[in-house]
């Protein structure tokens, strides 16, 4: 029998080993992420990140092609030609007319010529520092999707949070209200309560695990969107770990604002529009205005007729269009009138950054003052739940005192975290709003 106990004791020994091997793999299969990481991961996957990376990378050799027609063009070409009759030339000699070949009937052709623009009033040029300038109008593109994608990650995870602390309050009140239930049944068995008392305790108690399985789903949504967002599977587990950033506004509104003017992606799109604009118009103005050109050439003919089989040319040559149908005037000005549209569209941008970011920056010192409040009613929620207890287990209060302190208690913990995460998206929103890159402020 000792024999068997040994061996019992050790498959249990190998049992329980195997069950935590288990747990530390499952624990480790989890992934941790803490914001920084998140928002990264999120920056990494978002797809529309990804097609103004491609813009961008179009954009840049956009330019390049623009830049090519600055240097010289080579060409190279061949040809053998294919005549029906020898190429003949009449001559008279001594009174007589003689033919004499001048070419052969079959030959071949061999050419290089090298065309070099030498000044055409900087439209060629122009029309490349265009391409120039839309190559930073994709880069700066890039960086205000970039933010856009942050501060929608930076919702959702506050929001993913709060609705954690949301559904810990609601647990909480769920177990108050349960336990509550027992003594209003102890008091009830004992005769000193109705059952009208009882009643309306399991009244309260069902809706509160009705507006707890409410906040169960909408926080799984929440985690849906979170893995969507960073490429992340739906079966994944994620852990998201608790933001430890402290908010805080270092500058007065005005200086916010100035802030947003200069640094925000929307309005140096803008202002680079506007340069863009006026290379275009250099350019189409150039279109009515003569063009000069360098052009070499190098011609080799196999002929035997010819004297001088290989001839070289320089030319210096001018072209000018003297007339396309009002086509460059009209395009002028529709320069004109795409200018005067940027500039309201400039003022209306600034119009609409100055109340996005009064918004939250009002709701900054809102929640902070909340916050405040929310501390001093949560200690004293948590006090008046305590004496109301007592008071109604000596049979001294009431059931409905207990039950509005114990919703007292719940309102006061949900408007203490609300005001918490109230607090770090208006932070977040403000860094947006003034046109700040999120990415590497929430990496500090």
């Amino acid at each position: 029998m000792s024999g068997i106990g040994k061996v019992a004791r050790y498959v249990v020994f190998v049992i329980l080993v195997s069950l935590c091997l288990s747990g530390q793999t499952f624990c480790s299969s989890l992934d941790v992420l803490s914001l920084t990481d998140g928002l990264k991961k999120a920056l990494q996957e978002e797809n529309l990140i990804k097609i103004k990376e491609y813009e961008e990378a179009i954009s840049l050799f956009q330019s390049k092609v623009a830049r090519s027609y600055l240097f010289p063009q080579i060409g190279v070409s061949y040809g053998k030609v294919f005549l029906s009759h020898e190429p003949r030339a009449r001559n008279f000699f001594l009174g007589r007319v003689v033919e004499v070949p001048v070419s052969e009937r079959d030959f071949h052709t061999y050419s290089i010529t090298i065309r070099q623009l030498v000044f055409d009033f900087f439209g060629t040029f122009s029309l490349y520092r265009s391409k120039k300038v839309e190559e930073d109008i994709k880069r700066i593109e890039l960086l205000r999707v970039k933010n856009s994608v942050a501060f929608q990650f930076l919702c959702h995870y506050y929001d993913l949070k709060e609705k954690e602390k949301l559904i810990s309050v609601l647990e909480k009140e769920v177990e108050r209200l349960e336990s509550h239930l027992n003594d209003a049944k102890a008091l009830y068995e004992e005769g000193v309560i109705t059952r009208n008392e009882v009643l309306y305790t399991e009244v309260l108690l069902s809706d509160a695990r009705q507006r707890l399985n409410t906040a169960n789903n909408s926080k799984k949504l929440t985690v849906s969107i979170l893995k969507k967002m960073m490429g992340k599977e739906d079966w994944e587990d994620l852990i998201f770990e608790e933001p430890k950033r402290t908010p805080l506004l270092t500058k007065s509104f005005e200086d916010y604002l100035k802030e947003a003017h200069s640094e925000r992606p929307e309005l140096r799109i803008l202002s680079k529009l506007k340069d863009q604009l006026s290379y275009i118009r250099r350019a189409k103005k150039s279109e009515i205005l003569p063009k000069f050109y360098l052009e070499g050439k190098y011609t080799y003919t196999e002929n035997r007729y010819q004297v001088h089989e290989g001839i070289t040319s320089v030319s210096f040559g001018m072209s000018v269009n003297l007339y396309d149908g009002g086509k460059t005037t009209a395009e002028l000005k529709s320069i004109d009138i795409e200018e005067k549209k940027l500039s309201v569209e400039e003022r209306k941008l600034k119009d609409d950054i100055k109340l996005e970011l009064e918004r939250y920056y009002l709701d900054f010192f809102n929640a902070k003052e909340r916050l405040e409040m929310a501390k001093n009613a949560l200690k004293q929620a948590e006090e008046n739940l305590r004496i109301t207890k007592i008071r109604y287990r000596e049979g001294v209060g009431t059931g409905t005192d207990v039950l509005d302190a114990i919703a007292a208690l719940g309102r006061s913990e949900m408007n203490y975290y609300k005001a918490i995460y109230d607090l770090l998206r208006a932070e977040a929103g403000i860094l947006h709003a003034t046109g700040r890159n999120l990415e590497e402020e929430y990496s500090k």
